[in-house]
């Protein structure tokens, strides 16, 4: 989604209106090519575009979690670090900053408020795929 798509958003909540099915509202790139004035108001003008700050969305520690990791992705994450340590293998970068991330998500999850948080800094794909080469 681009800037200019997520500042139109931000316009249309400001303004009542919806974003998803049944909007009335077109964006195309960078260029609103469809506006309804009965619904939204005065089509909104390139100024106060630019000058619109996009919605972003919050989440709770364990829904942000769940955005980038299915549970049995997690348990196969905490398998695979036992199958390493057993092995007398260490934990690679992936695996190890993965580790840490899951771990900074579980400690905030003692404060459930939704907000903002990093991306994991990688994929499960990757990490599991650095453990399984480590095991072989």
């Amino acid at each position: 989604m681009t800037e200019f798509k997520r500042k139109v958003e931000a316009i249309v909540r400001e303004r009542g209106g919806i974003v998803g099915p049944l909007q009335a509202w077109q964006v195309s790139g960078d260029a609103l090519t469809w506006w309804d004035e009965q619904q939204l108001g005065p089509r909104p003008t390139a100024t106060e575009i630019e000058a619109a700050v996009p919605y972003v969305p919050l989440f709770s520690p364990e829904k942000w979690t769940r955005k980038h990791f299915t549970p049995m992705q997690i348990s196969a994450l905490q398998s695979l670090e036992l199958a390493l340590a057993q092995a007398a293998k260490s934990l690679g970068p992936n695996m190890s900053a993965l580790k840490a991330w899951l771990t900074g998500m579980l400690v905030a999850s003692a404060d459930p408020t939704p907000r903002t948080f990093d991306a994991p800094p990688c994929s499960y794909e990757q990490a599991a795929g650095e453990a399984v080469a480590e095991l072989q």
